[in-house]
């Protein structure tokens, strides 16, 4: 049962994640990040097209977010939509950026997302846990958010 071991593996980091970040610890973030980034090296995680890579890859972003490093974790976030592409996957880092107050790059990975999701719409397959009205609210939201906190005027008019 080599997968519930792993799996169990997987959720004990997932508590020690979010406890550090929970709590504060950059710390912690920091030696989570280095575990991430050396799990990568072993060859059942580097596999691009499994699942462990892109939860891998969404964990050294989350860490990096929640570090404040966004450049790192925008590299992140685009490794794991390329190797995984979704609306809804775009949209989960959507999220961690926004929840960080990266609130730029939190809407151009949401317009990730309708990208995404207009490709998923034309194709066979077309499960999705979001919806384009949802997506286009989040940025109604954010662009309003930004406007108020600059004073400027940074709406786009409708597509």
């Amino acid at each position: 049962m080599v997968y519930g071991w792993r799996l169990s593996v997987w959720v004990r980091l997932a508590r020690r994640l979010a406890n550090s970040v929970s709590c504060g610890r950059r710390r912690l973030l920091a030696q989570l990040h280095v575990l991430f980034t050396q799990m990568l090296q072993l060859p059942y995680d580097a596999n691009r097209t499994s699942l462990q890579y892109s939860q891998i890859q969404y964990f050294i972003g989350f860490s990096h977010a929640y570090s404040g490093q966004l450049e790192k974790a925008v590299i992140a976030f685009h490794e794991l939509l390329s190797a995984r592409p979704g609306a809804s996957h775009a949209m989960q880092m959507v999220a961690v950026l926004a929840s960080n107050e990266f609130t730029a790059e939190a809407l151009n990975f949401s317009d990730l997302a309708l990208e995404q999701l207009a490709i998923q719409s034309s194709s066979a397959i077309r499960a999705t846990l979001v919806r384009e009205s949802d997506i286009h609210a989040f940025q109604v939201t954010v662009r309003g958010d930004m406007e108020a906190s600059t004073g400027a005027d940074i709406s786009r008019p409708e597509q």
